[in-house]
């Protein structure tokens, strides 16, 4: 019975560190993803404050 089980817990546990070594990784690359993202949002919104201060000095 032992025998049987060994192999079965070995799978499991190469599949399991697999699996959480994949997730990680995909994890890492998309919170990359999130910063650049924020990154350009920051950069759109201070062009965009910079537009709206400009049109209040001229209208203002």
């Amino acid at each position: 019975m032992i025998e049987q089980l060994v192999p079965v817990i070995i799978a499991s546990a190469v599949t399991g560190g697999v699996s959480t070594f994949a997730t990680v990784v995909a994890l890492k690359v998309h919170i990359n993803y999130l910063r650049e993202a924020i990154a350009r949002h920051e950069a759109a919104i201070t062009r965009a404050h910079a537009r709206i201060d400009s049109m209040e000095r001229v209208t203002g």
